[in-house]
């Protein structure tokens, strides 16, 4: 049997064959070996699968709003589209993950690895990305609005035309990454690693925080704001 759908066995839940666990009720799927379920798409929002195989798994579109997927191995799992909203992803492995235009509003993603995941236009508003691996993950079009991602490793990651307004990147590493056009409306980037980042176009306001002489002009960075009268930092 192919590989991918043994593994999206976990979806005890939507089809929820393990233990009787009946159709339409939570499944319990915590660090099981799921490997004999019979896949029955439709049930999955607020299920339980924390530490399970989910190697590769098919799930484009699925509403996985609230579920629990803590320590799971998400590894080049398609989740195009999916809804994940207040997801708990924390600690979990979703390198090379396809995430392009998911819904993953208050998600937590605390020391999860993201590395080689395409995250393209998805939505990560007030995302909780502490500590996460999003070395040479793709961000292109993504809303980070409010979004966390203090001490997380951002090292090449590609942030083009982001929206990260009010994001907060304390400590965080953004060596190398590419922001060219993000819009960093009050975002602070006060500790956060900035050598060799590519910024050209990105917007700031008199709202964003810096590092101690960072000069955003001479990075080609453009200040917006809509108070007529405000001025860029360091300014007269």
């Amino acid at each position: 049997m192919n590989q991918s759908v043994n593994r999206v066995c976990w979806l005890l839940t939507l089809f929820a064959v393990i233990g009787g666990t009946g159709v339409g009720h939570t499944a319990d799927s915590t660090e099981a070996r799921l490997t004999k379920a019979k896949l029955k798409r439709g049930k999955l929002a607020g299920a339980r699968a924390a530490g399970a195989d989910l190697r590769e798994v098919r799930l484009p579109g699925e509403n996985l709003t609230r579920a629990d997927l803590s320590r799971a191995r998400l590894y080049r799992a398609d989740l195009n589209r999916a809804k994940l909203g207040y997801v708990n992803f924390r600690n979990a492995d979703l390198t090379n993950a396809n995430l392009a235009y998911s819904r993953m509003g208050y998600a937590t993603l605390l020391s999860t690895t993201l590395s080689g995941a395409d995250l393209t236009a998805a939505d990560l508003t007030s995302a909780n990305l502490s500590n996460a691996n999003l070395v040479g993950t793709e961000l292109s079009g993504a809303i980070l609005t409010g979004a966390i991602l203090s001490w997380a490793n951002c090292t090449g990651a590609r942030l083009t035309r982001c929206n990260l307004r009010r994001a907060k990147f304390n400590y965080t590493d953004l060596r190398r990454a590419d922001l060219t056009e993000a819009s960093l409306a009050g975002a602070d980037l006060q500790t956060a690693k900035l050598n060799y980042a590519r910024m050209r176009g990105a917007t700031y306001d008199e709202s964003t925080k810096w590092p101690p002489e960072f000069r955003p002009d001479l990075q080609g960075l453009r200040f917006e704001s809509g108070n007529p009268l405000a001025k860029p930092p360091g300014t007269k």
